[in-house]
């Protein structure tokens, strides 16, 4: 992804959201079944590329957001979202799995300098 962005001169921030679409639990799958899509926003039509990147579109949709500060490694946000809020909620889980919307992105970036935006679209 970043050798794509750099070739596309699609800088990290303010104007292309970074975004991480997460299909199932790392806690629940194992490491090898884990799948994640990260994602860049772009306004153009994605060209086939040697890095691999395809287009796809997060729908717009009703979403409960949650915000979490610290490292990616356990975004704890995500956790509090399907274990305390959905239960005592109620909404019941979409369709369209959860997502993270990485605020701040960078190599220089320190784990507790790290906010996370946790959107879990419900029905």
């Amino acid at each position: 992804m970043v050798a794509w962005r750099i070739e596309n001169k699609l800088p990290l921030l303010p104007d292309y959201r970074s975004n991480g679409v997460h299909y199932n639990d790392l806690r629940k799958v194992a490491a090898s079944e884990y799948r994640v899509d990260l994602c860049v926003s772009v306004e153009q039509d994605v060209d086939a590329n040697p890095q691999g990147v395809i287009s796809k579109v997060i729908p717009a949709c009703r979403c409960a957001v949650a915000r979490h500060y610290g490292s990616h490694d356990y975004v704890s946000a995500a956790h509090y979202m399907y274990e305390e809020w959905l239960p005592n909620s109620a909404e019941k889980l979409g369709e369209f799995p959860i997502f993270f919307h990485y605020v701040n992105v960078g190599p220089d970036l320190k784990d507790d300098e790290m906010i996370t935006d946790v959107y879990l679209p419900p029905m």
